[in-house]
């Protein structure tokens, strides 16, 4: 059996991401040994040095890092040296090697739906990593380009680089740039009214990036016979090329774009409901539930104090008098218990995720947050307190360092959003949680 791998994307925010559906349908039609994970991260310094700690072999990068990252990379594919934006990532020992598949993306998903690029004229929405693919990829196959930007010195400072023309996003300068164009690209993460419908045309093609709610120009370009490629296309475009940078095989296309759709259908589907924090011992999941119940209002529950009140004994004493199985009954039915709960955040033990009963319970009724935490760290944090069950031996560290290998698949298969909590204090972690939350929504 081949090693297992851990890949990720990482952003802020991440929560609306479906990367993980199509890349994880991608590694399960291959039959590859490997999981990939949504990152939340502050910056993508962050995401870089966690993904590093996590032992992370690929992070697809989105907005804001994009350019960020591009500076920390020291190997650059063509397509993100010109473009000076990265959102694939090649984690080596020593080296970061960036490349950018958007550009591959843009093209490929007007050309594969029959938009021809070469001699039309296109206008391209934004003036950030996702802007700058998209134009160089449009230049690149011919096309004509403007940039229109609501700050204009960045829509001048793009079109400068590329070759392109530029507009700010008014009326009247807007509707030139449009009055003529057979291809506008969107790559601002808004859902609000950019373009006005009377700006649109039928048989224009639309190609929008943002997913993480319809769009008014996606509801526009319908109603106007508009020829329009979702975010999926975009999505999945580029994703086949990051997939085969990350396993080194051709990206099985056909379990992606199925992935791709069912992910579309389902979104947001949980994220009104109970939260639940899974991880080591001494991931801060118990604080940090407390945190998260404070500022949300939700009520708070740990399944292994439900356990404790119910047995009238320790998770220790039960351990010792009953063993693990018991214990691990025990905590199914806490669990159980606490799904049927309405808003509330669960803190759960460090081994609920060996019980796919207890994951398969948790995924459909939580969003499941993991907190990231290295051995080292988790045990800093419990130094002294001997009623760990597992970690009463001699050497607690090498034993957590092989706990935290046998059990990282199990987190990152069970988890929607990894979270670093290492150095940050239980309620900066909380508001994390709860801003991505509130933004995959």
């Amino acid at each position: 059996m081949s090693e297992f791998q851990l890949f990720a994307v990482a952003g802020k925010p991440v929560l609306h991401s479906i990367s993980p559906q199509v890349h994880n349908a991608g590694f399960a039609s291959l039959g590859i040994s490997a999981a990939y994970i949504r990152l939340s991260a502050g910056s993508g310094s962050e995401a870089i040095a966690t993904a590093r700690q996590m032992g992370i072999s690929g992070l697809s990068v989105t907005a804001p890092f994009k350019e960020e990252v591009f500076g920390l990379c020291k190997a650059l594919d063509p397509n993100a040296r010109a473009t000076g934006a990265v959102n694939t990532v090649l984690i080596g020992r020593r080296v970061l090697s960036g490349f950018n598949t958007d550009v591959d993306g843009v093209r490929l998903a007007l050309e594969q739906n029959g938009v021809r690029i070469s001699k039309k004229r296109a206008v391209v929405i934004g003036a950030g990593g996702a802007a700058r693919a998209a134009a160089f990829a449009l230049r690149k196959a011919g096309a004509s380009v403007t940039i229109a930007n609501r700050t204009r010195h960045k829509a001048e400072k793009l079109a400068r680089e590329f070759g392109c023309a530029s507009c700010g996003l008014e009326k009247k300068e807007l509707s030139a740039a449009l009055s003529d164009a057979g291809i506008l690209v969107s790559t601002v993460s808004t859902h609000k009214r950019l373009v006005p419908a009377s700006m649109l045309r039928k048989g224009m093609a639309i190609l929008d990036a943002h997913y993480a709610r319809k769009t008014a120009l996606m509801s526009d370009a319908n109603r106007k016979g508009c020829k329009v490629l979702g975010p999926q296309e975009w999505l999945l475009c580029q994703g086949l090329a990051a997939f085969k940078l990350f396993s080194g095989r051709k990206a099985p296309e056909a379990a992606m774009r199925k992935a791709v759709d069912s992910a579309f259908a389902a979104r947001s589907r949980k994220l009104g409901g109970s939260i639940a924090l899974v991880g080591m011992m001494g991931s801060g999941k118990s604080t940090t539930a407390g945190e998260i119940a404070r500022i949300s209002g939700m009520r708070a529950v740990e399944t292994d104090a439900m356990v404790e009140r119910k047995q009238g004994m320790s998770i220790g004493e039960i351990f010792r008098k009953h063993g693990e199985a018991y214990f691990r009954r025990l905590e199914r039915e806490a669990i159980a218990e606490a799904c049927s709960l309405k808003r509330c955040v669960i803190s759960c033990g460090g081994g609920a995720v060996l019980d796919r009963q207890n994951v398969a319970m948790l995924r459909r009724s939580c969003v499941v947050a993991w907190l990231w935490a290295t051995p080292e760290e988790s045990l800093r944090r419990i130094r002294g307190d001997g009623t760990r069950p597992l970690y009463n031996v001699k050497n607690r560290l090498q034993l957590a360092r092989r706990v935290m290998r046998a059990r990282l698949p199990l987190y990152a298969q069970a988890s929607d959003l990894t979270v670093q909590a290492g150095g940050r204090k239980p309620s900066e972690i909380a508001e994390g949680i709860m801003d991505e939350i509130s933004h995959g929504r």
